[in-house]
């Protein structure tokens, strides 16, 4: 059977045109209102500030998120968020152009651009502020410069031409794309050896001529010295340097061939395992069969060069970058960060399964083909439908107000002292792009540890004795300091607070933290809380997040991160106030850290079940004034009996206990 015919060029671009408008049409629709969380926060505030962003840099998205921010409708927030949206509706045109003149199927093509754009792997970061979109966008026109590149067949001059100028496009959009993430390489490579094994382009010349143009894509870099130059709030390190814009440009700050520090997670065939099964998940569960049918049809055509050259990149990333990886891949969050990396795999299997619905429908003749839109049109409708409601980000302030309740819970003037991604960046752009409670002097405890961080110190943060250059666990050489030497040089100009920070070995010995809602605060061994300020503290702080919201959130979300982070203070709070109330024999404390303790076992489904016995101790000691308490007592021991673990040294006194009331 005789392949269906081409649709015109004028055709393919007025429904690429529409196509794309209706994909960015509903990510305007879902787009997040405000910052979100993961680099959210730094990536918005860098470019509204022309900061440096954390290595490499992404000066490309750092540029274009600044233009954005002059868009006069919505918060700043809003409108970088818009960037997002608009580079993946770019990407999901670029990818239908790109099946569509491969294929010469409008309607296989209209299936991969709706699979990709709306799968639940790549629709979130094209409704916040993030980079994947754009680096989707660069990989899709890479895809469909080598199209257009394969297309010129012919032998005539005028051809030839055309392909050296395709050729030039391609190694200047590379250099460009790879301004603004690394992982471009794994796609980069492949289409330049295919565009490179054509022999009329391989003098020497023509090759210099590629080079220049990739050079000239990677202008964008000269960003950086200058940027980091005039110290902005959000920039990391110093490329003021030979030696720092090195360090950054090859993240060996973070590892240059890893995405961490430390290895944390499973190992190659795991990684693999991981992703096989989320492609189906992500891509409607059917994505996968017709892209193996479209490889295994489109390397047997005239064009089987491309195919192999995108099979080949499919291949290379899925095995170099998982080689490479070394984060979690647990379940929650840590699957979600990983998965970010699978848009791009994804990419090609949406191609191939374009190409393998196409292919169908030419093998299965007239009636298939007849078919095929109607087919075409259910995928592109189902996949949007399925996942919109999850993926509507419209409403999602969650983040927003976590953020706020965090700086709220800190007194004027308080020195906060946190660690981790979405609460460092989001605390940033809370105070830099909203100017909300500029007062609290926020430090992360990670960047304190590196030199570079004493250029902000001096410029931001006169207000703070810093002891040293670095803040680190076992300071080796003169300049570097322990986190003790921090509080003791701070602890009498300020009140000192902590969020998710553990006490350092060196510490300990001198400072004890006091849970007192979201933060903790730092405080002289020899000193305590006042009680009716720390109960109040505390209750001010809890009362001001959304629990209801954030509860509603998915377990892969930054939001669920939010969310364990509330009831882990909240646990810690209760039973602070129950060990003080319990030494000091102070009935209110022990009231109180009973009622939290009510609360968390009625709202929290995955609270540790020892709060059961925690909670029967607080009740034992109240109903030595109040014996109405000792039913309290005795649900609560129960409770914990019925799943105790064996190795617990006070089941027998509780059994005792029991035994006693009777």
């Amino acid at each position: 059977m005789a392949p269906a015919e081409p649709v015109r060029p004028v055709a393919r671009r007025i429904t690429a045109a529409v196509l794309g408008l209706v994909i960015l049409g509903i990510y305007i629709r879902t787009l997040a209102p405000t910052v979100a969380g993961g680099d959210s926060g730094e990536l918005i505030t860098a470019g509204y500030t022309l900061g440096v962003l954390h290595p490499p840099g992404y000066p490309l998205y750092t540029l274009l998120a600044k233009l954005f921010t002059f868009i006069p409708i919505g918060t700043i927030a809003w409108r970088v968020n818009l960037l997002s949206a608009v580079c993946g509706a770019a990407a999901a045109t670029l990818l239908f152009l790109a099946v569509a003149r491969w294929s010469g199927s409008v309607w296989g093509a209209i299936v991969s651009a709706s699979l990709f754009a709306f799968s639940r792997r790549v629709w979130p970061h094209a409704v916040t502020a993030e980079v994947f979109a754009l680096n989707n966008l660069f990989i899709a026109g890479i895809i469909y410069l080598t199209v257009r590149f394969s297309g010129e067949r012919s032998a005539d001059a005028t051809a030839g031409r055309r392909r050296h100028v395709v050729a030039c496009v391609l190694f200047f959009w590379i250099g460009l794309g790879l301004t603004n993430h690394h992982t471009l390489i794994f796609y980069a490579l492949p289409a330049a050896i295919f565009v490179l094994l054509d022999p009329t382009l391989r003098e020497p010349r023509r090759i210099g001529t590629y080079l220049l143009c990739g050079v000239m894509g990677l202008l964008p870099y000269l960003y950086l010295p200058f940027a980091s130059a005039r110290i902005p709030l959000m920039s990391w390190g110093d490329q003021t340097t030979v030696s720092g814009f090195l360090n950054h440009l090859l993240r060996r700050e973070y590892g240059t061939f890893s995405l961490g520090i430390q290895k944390q997670g499973p190992d190659l065939p795991a990684r693999l395992a991981a992703y096989i099964s989320g492609s189906f998940a992500d891509l409607l569960w059917i994505a996968p069969i017709p892209a193996i049918v479209g490889l295994a049809v489109w390397i047997r055509r005239p064009t089987r060069p491309l195919a192999w050259c995108w099979a080949g990149a499919f291949l290379f990333f899925l095995l170099a970058f998982n080689s490479l990886a070394n984060g979690p891949l647990e379940p929650g969050v840590s699957r979600f960060v990983e998965g970010r990396f699978w848009q791009q795999p994804h990419l090609l299997v949406c191609v191939f399964a374009g190409l393998g619905l196409a292919a169908m429908a030419d093998r299965l003749g007239s009636t298939a083909r007849l078919a095929l839109p109607a087919v075409a049109l259910a995928i592109a409708i189902a996949q949007p439908l399925i996942n919109f409601r999850d993926q509507d980000k419209s409403q999602s302030v969650e983040i927003h107000d976590f953020l706020k309740a965090t700086l709220d819970s800190a007194p004027k003037g308080a020195l906060l002292l946190e660690q981790g991604d979405y609460m460092f960046h989001g605390l940033r752009y809370m105070q830099i792009v909203e100017r909300y409670r500029t007062d609290v002097r926020v430090l992360d405890q990670m960047v304190l540890g590196y030199p570079w961080h004493q250029r902000l110190a001096r410029k931001y943060f006169s207000d703070v004795t810093f002891p040293g250059t670095q803040m680190l666990p076992t300071p080796q050489h003169a300049r570097e300091y322990d986190m003790k030497s921090l509080f003791d040089a701070n602890r009498d100009r300020t009140r000192i607070f902590l969020c998710d920070v553990n006490l350092w070995e060196d510490a300990r010995a001198t400072y004890t933290p006091w849970p007192s809602g979201l933060l903790d605060e730092v405080l002289l061994k020899a000193r305590e809380p006042a009680l009716t300020e720390w109960i109040a503290r505390g209750r001010d702080s809890f009362a001001g997040v959304n629990v209801d919201a954030l509860r509603r959130t998915p377990e892969e979300s930054w939001e669920h991160v939010a969310l364990k982070y509330f009831w882990k203070q909240m646990g810690k709070h209760a039973l602070s106030l129950g060990r003080w109330g319990g030494e000091h024999g102070n009935e209110t404390a022990l009231r109180r850290a009973a009622e939290v303790m009510e609360i968390m076992l009625a709202q929290w489904p995955e609270a540790p079940h020892a709060l059961h016995r925690d909670l029967g101790i607080t009740y034992q000691q109240l109903a030595q004034t109040d014996p109405s308490l000792l039913v309290r007592m005795r649900r609560e021991f129960e409770a914990y009996l019925r799943d105790a673990p064996l190795s617990d040294p006070s089941v027998p006194a509780i059994r005792q206990i029991l035994e006693q009331g009777k």
